[in-house]
């Protein structure tokens, strides 16, 4: 006898409340989708992680450790590193700190590197060593970037809340206004948490600093690709990235048939 296993999977399903004010549309985007367990395998295949957990709310967490080396731990993102021109590559020899040798991916100059996988409300965080100072105007963030959308909301060394252009310079004024700080060899994690059109900065798990008093400064928030994104004399090691929340039902269903 042959048994199938059925997970339900709850994906981007909103509060309950207030009914009058739910378009065809969201009602559609809350009803649960039920993938088997193939089909989680194939998400699981989609996203290419060191690893992919899907919990029973619907929560998806996926993680890359760069420093496994592992070519195909890339390939989930964009552009393609050999398009970098090496503003984002591996770490070779003997690279480091002074008294170390580091593995995992190395990004300097400028970039903009994002995930394929669209996500209602996300949470991203990467652990990062700076192998040079942070000066005033470099950009460093852990970026949203909403479907259809040019701007990127990010969170700038994981203290500050920004809105970037395509270019990765300011498009509004950040929050707070006062500029983080970063020293060579300093290793930390940032990154962001964007819900209900708020955008969180988070600092080694930390809150830091949100726009919960500025509604008007995420305007466009769901759904969208989680990235990063890094300007000026910012050269460092990234290890590891990590990314959870919950995926767009569409970009979901539009990957299963594919």
């Amino acid at each position: 006898m042959r048994l199938f296993l059925i997970m339900l999977v709850w994906l981007a399903v909103p509060a309950v409340g207030q009914a009058d004010d739910v378009t065809d549309e969201k009602a559609k985007a809350a009803v649960p989708v039920a993938l088997t367990l193939d089909e989680v395998a194939r998400l699981k295949s989609i996203f290419g992680a060191s690893s992919f957990e899907v919990a029973g709310d619907g929560t998806v967490t996926a993680t890359y450790d760069f420093t496994t080396k592992d070519a195909s731990l890339t390939e989930a993102f964009s552009p393609p590193m050999e398009k970098t021109k090496q503003r984002i590559r591996w770490s070779r020899g003997l690279e480091g700190t002074w008294n170390t040798v580091e593995d995992g991916l190395i990004i300097a100059d400028q970039g903009v590197w994002l995930h394929k996988a669209r996500w209602t409300e996300a949470r991203m965080e990467a652990e990062y060593l700076s192998m040079s100072a942070v000066k005033k105007g470099d950009v460093l963030a852990a970026v949203f970037l909403p479907h259809k959308g040019k701007k990127l909301y990010g969170a700038n060394l994981g203290q500050q809340c920004v809105k970037l252009k395509p270019n990765v310079k300011l498009a509004a004024k950040p929050i707070p206004a006062r500029f983080p700080v970063a020293s060579v060899q300093n290793r930390f994690s940032f990154g962001l948490e964007i819900k209900n059109k708020v955008l969180t900065a988070l600092r080694n798990d930390r809150r830091a600093a949100d726009t919960a008093n500025d509604p008007k400064f995420v305007r466009k928030a769901q759904p969208g690709q989680l990235g990063l994104a890094w300007r000026g004399t910012i050269n460092g090691f990234i290890f590891k990235i990590t990314m959870t929340g919950k995926l767009d039902p569409a970009w979901v269903k539009k990957q299963l048939k594919s």
